[in-house]
């Protein structure tokens, strides 16, 4: 099973060399959002979708929940319900 950190995010040689430049745009735009934002659960989710194996991912997968939630602690930000909904939209439309 794919396992990733989202505290990898604060190792500055990770993210010269193991992102793309999308990935590290997308970090810095949720770091910037407020918590409040009504869009921090769409740039999380587009985050995720972006920096993971996206096909390997199963909807139901509780590992998927378990990335969210991670994502979610790690930010201090979003809804963990919404952002796998959303998720769930994005792959089910791209499926």
């Amino acid at each position: 099973m794919y396992k990733f950190q989202f505290t990898s995010f604060d190792n500055k040689d990770y993210l010269k060399i193991s992102t793309t430049s999308n990935v590290k745009s997308l970090i810095n735009k949720v770091r910037r959002e407020s918590s409040s934002s009504p869009f921090i659960n769409f740039d999380i989710s587009d985050l995720i979708l972006e920096h993971l194996p996206y096909l390997k991912i199963k909807v139901e997968d509780e590992a998927l929940k378990e990335i969210i939630t991670e994502a979610t602690m790690y930010f201090r930000k979003g809804n963990t319900e919404e952002i796998f909904n959303i998720i769930k939209d994005k792959i089910e439309k791209r499926n």
